[in-house]
């Protein structure tokens, strides 16, 4: 049973706006395991020699996204896919050298180019190499207690979403 978590949101408006606020903070702090086994995933270290920059695709930047940048968003829904059932909350790594590596290989596994093709071997294992593995062993749980939270509060309030 899909809970329509945009209708929660206006009801609760109704009977305090606060409420909306205490919602998205149990929610995205429900996701935070998740967040911070992503974010220990991610390697300390460039995995490659050529990534020992500090340009925007350089694993030490001055400026610009850290490797370890990784955010929790909520995202309740929008009129644009309104009727289609779309993620509550998503984990998102912000750096781009990270998500770079990170899915290297999973369009056109040989590369497009000679130099793209050796950085996808020297690179190692299947795409997806840090985020979506490490989000994979704390989802179970995040998902179970987002679903729980969300029917505290319509209970709690006596809200049909």
């Amino acid at each position: 049973m899909a809970t329509d978590v945009a209708k929660l949101q206006r009801e609760l408006m109704k009977i305090e706006p606060d409420l909306k606020k205490h919602l998205v903070r149990d929610i995205k702090q429900v996701a935070e395991p998740v967040k911070n086994k992503v974010k220990s995933a991610i390697p300390v270290v460039a995995p490659l020699s050529g990534m020992n920059n500090q340009g925007r695709l350089g694993w030490q930047t001055l400026t610009g996204k850290k490797p370890n940048d990784v955010r929790v968003v909520y995202r309740a829904s929008s009129k644009r896919n309104a009727g289609l059932v779309t993620s509550l909350v998503s984990v998102n790594v912000g750096s781009a050298v990270v998500a770079m590596s990170d899915m290297a290989g999973k369009r056109r596994p040989t590369g497009k180019t000679a130099s793209g093709a050796a950085m996808i071997r020297n690179l190692g294992r299947k795409p997806s190499r840090y985020a979506w593995p490490a989000a994979e062993e704390a989802l179970p749980g995040a998902q179970g207690k987002i679903k729980n939270i969300i029917d505290g509060y319509c209970r709690e309030w006596n809200i049909k979403a």
